[in-house]
């Protein structure tokens, strides 16, 4: 069903969402809930390495004038992540085959299902796992903290900046 062809780095102005998937499943693709409540709290840099961990999946598409075009019908949240970078950013995409457009829902379901089912945190045990994660980086790395989010340095502001009571920890 999906023929991987390799990665690629693009320019983010190159990347489009595609339009043959159902408005329906776009909304809900684009409707996914992230952890951290605000992306613009991340320095460019942490936006960098998160969309170089979880590439939009994307096919070619040639234009009328002779431009390369890539469709992106997976990781959706890494494209908006890129749209906070400069115009002129170049990422990393994850390259495949055109899948047929009577296949295009499919694809872009089994794909965003895939990766949110096999790496999606449960959200019972985010708040003990990311304090404990802080709380090494305090231990072992203190500048981590501040090259991901200045939100990160201190306890109170971490916790709001991903939707946690505060109170609960």
């Amino acid at each position: 069903m999906i023929n991987v062809i390799g990665s690629r780095v693009v320019l983010t102005s190159q990347i489009k969402i595609s339009e043959q998937i159902a408005s329906t499943v776009r909304k809900t693709l684009f409707g996914r809930p992230p952890l951290l409540q605000d992306a613009r709290d991340l320095t460019d840099e942490a936006i960098i390495m998160a969309i170089l961990l979880s590439p939009p999946i994307v096919y070619e598409k040639k234009s009328l004038v002779d431009k390369r075009l890539y469709i992106c019908i997976a990781n959706f949240r890494s494209l908006q992540l890129a749209g906070l970078l400069p115009g002129s950013s170049k990422i990393r995409v994850n390259l495949i085959e055109p899948p047929f457009h009577s296949n295009i829902d499919s694809v872009a379901l089994m794909l965003n299902m895939i990766s949110d089912l096999a790496l999606s945190l449960d959200p019972d045990k985010a708040g003990p796992y990311f304090l404990e994660l802080r709380n090494h980086a305090i231990d072992y790395s203190p500048d981590v903290l501040s090259s991901i989010s200045t939100k990160c340095r201190f306890k109170k502001s971490f916790l709001e900046a991903i939707g946690i009571n505060r109170k609960k920890y």
